[in-house]
């Protein structure tokens, strides 16, 4: 959760895919800021500073919450620092993610004169860890604004 905050402060462009992304190393299309009121398992956005390598051409991030590697009927959550090329499992195989109650809520991110809401996103994360033969479920959440101002 710490990640994907201090990442999508400091970014911008927010945007919410549709669909799942497919972290099978499927590359998410680019495309302009936009709001998803309703929510998504999927955000992508333009990070704070580009990767300086020449071999990676883009600086866009983007968190997935996705079906696990090991197990598809589980949802783990997802990173990518390279528009979708490449994703990395953030979440440990023994923390099953909520796909119905966790994603991403995007508010503001459309830039016009009739906005004038500084562009925020709220997260949401729900769902159990599993450690020996205990189980305990999660809900967390937490809202994010962009630190960048509108202009």
């Amino acid at each position: 959760m710490e990640d994907m905050a201090r990442n999508l402060r400091l970014g911008s462009s927010y945007r919410c895919p549709a669909g799942i992304a497919n972290v099978s190393s499927s590359p998410i299309a680019d495309s302009a800021p936009s709001d998803c009121q309703n929510g998504s398992l999927t955000i992508a956005f333009d990070s704070v500073s580009p990767d300086p390598d020449p071999i990676i051409a883009t600086d866009q991030f983007i968190y997935a919450i996705g079906p696990n590697r090991t197990d598809p009927n589980k949802y783990s959550a997802y990173k990518s620092k390279d528009g979708g090329f490449s994703f990395l499992q953030m979440t440990p195989d023994e923390i099953e993610i909520d796909s119905a109650k966790s994603g991403f809520t995007v508010l503001g991110a459309v830039p016009g004169p009739s906005n004038t809401d500084e562009p925020r996103v709220i997260i949401r994360l729900s769902g159990k860890v599993r450690a020996k033969d205990t189980e305990s479920n999660f809900n967390i959440q937490t809202t994010v604004s962009q630190r960048l101002l509108d202009r």
